[in-house]
């Protein structure tokens, strides 16, 4: 027998020793798993004494208030002639925290505040960071300063056409707003728990119209918190993804982004002869993240902690209302459950494109206390939404243990047939030659597991064992010498089920070797010439000296240091005068030893920096109004060039000699193509590069057609998608449309056919949204091809959505995913038809392919099948009437895999 003896300590962000750990349990196992497991605690002062009967050992050690340490530590030359002392180490909190954050593939800012004890815990907290959905709190705040007395709360408002955005999401029995909803009164409160526990952009557009967005920035900018910047809100960041260059619609109308959403705007781009938005569908939410609201950690936690306190509007009863009931809706466990059994979360999270956030209050769960604040963001991450979400899980978890919130958030529990990684936890470094912890749970999985080592992207490094004993630990790996440093590592297991089915797991990723995180300058910074700025960074398991480079995006660079100290700052570098003024510029460091590890920071400005602040976005411009364009600017030289850019991207050059004073009103708008979408830019005459944009805007007036619109289906069992507007013939038309933009007098209405015109339906009608006189006449040819125009005095225009009249097909496919020997159905109701039917296949590319040319007017095909001849890729379904060439309806786009 061999005695061991030791002690266990935390091992802090310097790596120094820090204060013992009582009560720490310690294990000790022989390398190949097959000997025995020797068990024991530390006394309070952390020292222990065992004894074992090995040559050589594994030992590893744990605590419920300071975790697992990080990997095995291999004891050898063990015999029964002396003791042998042994000192284990946990990493300490902020050591975990600031190893975490510097190997997250991502932007990182954490905040967190005991509000008892005052202690915080803040990393990169003061960077301006992009908001999803939690910027709807600080919506919520300034709505409810804008109310007038607690009642109005109650206050009912009429749910319009255009309040619909099909963005709702379903909570319970609950549901976000719905077609069936429109024409309907809700109160505010509901609206406030639709935006905060459902997080409906429906429900946020509607209480930003109502209460206005520039009143509701106003009230919050009142606030006076630093690190908060305007908000937008919903209904302007959904049409950015629509404004387009043709000249008669502007934007879609107000149906387009729930046809997107089912995959119908295709359709409507084809038959309204509109060409595709300027951005890409597969890049409107990388378009979208960069135009997003922004704000920091430290601010959102300021936000919290004044609900928490009261104290954040004047009236007792707004402070009340916010924290005992707006915020609260909130209160779903979004930071992946609610913390432990005595106290709760009222959190808000929100997600899209590369940002992630959460932001709650942490109250007791029996007097309802607020006891904490938590704030985490990321953006521009590298990895999937659920590893960002494990991430920000696990640095809330110990910021909260460092504030003195010993209770972590709840785990998720294992389901049924899941293997699910407890170690290596978020953020780990190894070295070389390091036996790391590897430990997992497991369900309903039977027989050996297969452990590997793998990449980010998927690619295996190598195969460890394909007969892993499902116990839950694994000792016998010891990372290889000649692994590249890399921090994208992570293991993969895999196991079969009951079923013979295979189950993966992936642990959270890991460093070997060393990683190295850049923290500012942030993206988006302005360094002035002949400044210092700080450049900071965090790093874990690299030493010796550093080098920071400057480039930018043509692949110049100057060095600026290649002797600076590991030590996280470096403040002595002068930004050169001779440096060009441009956007573009990042920062490179790296190791002197070891250059594979490095890190290169977001783009940022040198010399300087524009942003303009009007227009606002959609504000609408008179013509022949002189409005006021008004800038910020920082390091800019010399005259300013303004210029007005259309929907087309044609340029009106402003002016090209403004004095840089943040402030132009000596242009006079002229005659141009009315319509939303325009931009202004403002730019440094002699250095383009140097420029800023305003938010789109509007000039003139513009039409948005409400019927004939998209409507709901009455005929079918799929109702929920929605289908144009059918006409029957002698029947009264309520026609209802929407001005966006000031009156320009009575209006012409003209019924168009195939997009020429038809016949004159009014050349006076009252510019109030409403007309009804109008009939379709038994003459006009039965057709799915109509379209009405409508126009003023000041020639703005707008098209409605092709119609039917006097007949009508709607289409529905079974599957929106139909397969290689598939028999989806195709469905149909018919309206004012008795004749044989055609049935086609229509590609992207505008090919048809027949399915039949005699199908009967039954409502139902179901003989058509997916073979090998069949195009694969995106297709839609057209049923056109055989007696009625002009009388069709197309299905839903569906894609052939």
């Amino acid at each position: 027998m061999v005695k061991l003896s030791g002690s266990v300590n935390l091992r802090k962000v310097d790596d120094s020793i820090g204060l013992p750990i009582s009560q720490a349990d310690l294990i000790f196992e022989s390398p190949n798993g097959q000997g025995n497991t020797y068990r024991t605690k530390t006394d309070s002062q952390g020292r222990y004494e065992i004894e074992v009967n090995s040559n050589e050992i594994l030992a590893t050690v744990e605590n419920s208030d300071f975790g697992t340490s990080q990997r095995w530590t291999k004891v050898v030359n063990l015999n029964s002639d002396g003791s042998n002392t042994l000192n284990l180490f946990i990493p300490d909190l902020e050591k975990r925290l600031k190893n975490l954050v510097s190997s997250y593939p991502g932007e990182f800012g954490l905040y967190a505040l005991n509000l008892n004890s005052g202690k915080e815990f803040s990393l990169n907290s003061d960077s301006l960071m992009y908001l999803a959905s939690v910027s709807k709190i600080a919506i919520a705040i300034g709505c409810v300063d804008l109310m007038t007395s607690p009642s109005d709360i109650n206050k009912k408002i009429k749910l319009e056409l255009y309040h619909h955005r099909e963005e709702g999401k379903l909570v319970g029995e609950n549901m976000g707003i719905q077609y069936q909803d429109l024409g309907q009164e809700v109160s505010l409160d509901l609206l406030f728990r639709r935006m905060l526990g459902m997080s409906d952009t429906s429900a946020t557009d509607i209480l930003c119209e109502h209460f206005g967005i520039s009143r509701i920035n106003k009230r919050i900018k009142e606030l006076n918190i630093a690190g908060i910047e305007e908000f937008s809100s919903m209904i302007q960041l959904d049409r950015r993804r629509w404004w387009l260059s043709d000249k008669n619609v502007g934007f879609l109308p107000q149906f387009a982004f729930s046809l997107y959403q089912r995959q119908r705007i295709p359709y409507w781009l084809e038959k309204l002869n509109l060409p595709k938005p300027r951005i890409e569908p597969g890049k409107w939410e990388e378009y979208l993240s960069e135009r997003r609201d922004r704000a920091t950690t430290k601010a959102y936690g300021e936000i919290l902690k004044r609900i928490a306190n009261k104290n954040l509007l004047t009236e007792s009863w707004k402070n009340d209302l916010l924290l005992n009931t707006i915020i609260t809706y909130g209160g779903y466990g979004r930071f992946s459950g609610i913390v432990d059994n005595t106290k709760i979360i009222d959190s808000k999270g929100g997600s899209h494109h590369q940002v992630r956030n959460q932001a709650g209050i942490i109250r007791d769960k029996l007097t309802k206390a607020p006891i904490a604040i938590l704030v985490a963001f990321t953006q521009k991450n590298e990895i999937s939404k659920k590893e960002a979400d494990n991430s920000l899980k696990a640095a809330s978890d110990l910021a909260l243990k460092y504030i003195g919130i010993d209770d972590k958030l709840q785990e998720k529990t294992v389901k049924d047939e899941e293997i699910r990684f407890v170690a290596p936890a978020y953020g780990l470094t190894f070295v070389n030659g390091e036996i790391p912890f590897i430990r997992w749970k497991s369900k309903g999985i039977s027989g050996p597991l297969k452990l590997s080592l793998i990449k980010r992207n998927g690619s295996k490094v190598l195969n460890i064992s394909d007969s892993v004993k499902n116990d839950g630990e694994w000792h016998s790996f010891k990372i290889p010498e000649n692994l590249a440093p890399d921090d994208t590592y992570q293991f993969k297991l895999v196991g079969k089920d009951n079923d013979d089915d295979e189950v993966e797991a992936f642990s959270a990723f890991f460093t070997i070797g060393g990683t190295i995180h850049l923290i500012h300058p942030v993206t988006g910074s302005n360094l002035r010439k002949g400044s210092k700025p700080t450049i900071s960074w965090l790093s874990s398991g690299i030493n010796g000296k550093l080098k920071i480079t400057l480039k930018d995006q043509q692949n110049n660079s100057l060095e600026i240091t290649s002797n600076a100290r590991n030590d996280g700052e470096w403040h002595s570098w002068e930004v050169p005068n001779r440096l060009d003024k441009k956007w573009g510029y990042f920062l490179n460091i790296s190791c002197i030893e070891n250059p594979e590890i490095f890190d290169n920071s977001g783009l940022f400005f040198i010399g300087g920096r524009i942003n303009v602040i009007s227009p606002k976005p959609y504000e609408i411009w008179k013509k022949g109004s002189k409005p006021k364009i008004e800038w910020e600017s920082e390091g800019v030289e010399g005259p300013l060039t303004i210029q007005l850019i259309g929907r087309s991207n044609n340029i009106i050059t402003i002016t090209s000699n403004a004095n840089d004073d943040g402030e132009w009103h000596s242009w006079e708008i002229p005659d141009i193509e009315s319509g939303q979408g325009y931009r202004i830019a403002i730019f440094e005459t002699g250095s383009p590069e140097i420029r800023g944009y305003s938010e789109l805007f509007q000039v003139g007036t513009v039409y948005e057609w409400d019927v004939p619109s998209v409507e709901q289906s009455p005929f079918a069992s799929w109702a929920a998608s929605g289908r144009p507007h059918y006409f029957k013939y002698n029947e009264d038309v309520n026609l209802k449309w929407r001005r966006i933009g000031p009156s320009a007098g009575n209006l012409k209405i003209e019924l168009l056919k195939d997009n020429r015109r038809l016949k004159l339906l009014a050349s006076n009608a009252l510019d109030d949204g409403e007309w009804h006189s109008w009939k379709p006449e038994s003459d006009l040819t039965r057709g799915s091809n109509y379209q009405l125009k409508i126009s003023n005095n000041a020639n703005d225009f707008g098209l409605s959505v092709p119609f039917s009249i006097g007949a009508n097909i709607d289409v529905h496919i079974s599957t929106l995913r139909p397969k290689l020997n598939e028999n989806p159905t195709i469905n149909w109701v018919t309206q004012n038809i008795s004749d044989d039917l055609s049935i086609h296949v229509v590609k992207k590319n505008g090919d048809e392919i027949l399915i039949s040319n005699v199908a009967r007017d039954d409502g139902e095909w179901r003989s058509w099948t997916i073979s090998d001849d069949t195009p694969k890729g995106w297709a839609r379904i057209r049923i056109r009437s055989n007696r009625f060439n002009d009388v069709f309806g197309y299905s839903e786009w569906f894609k052939v895999v």
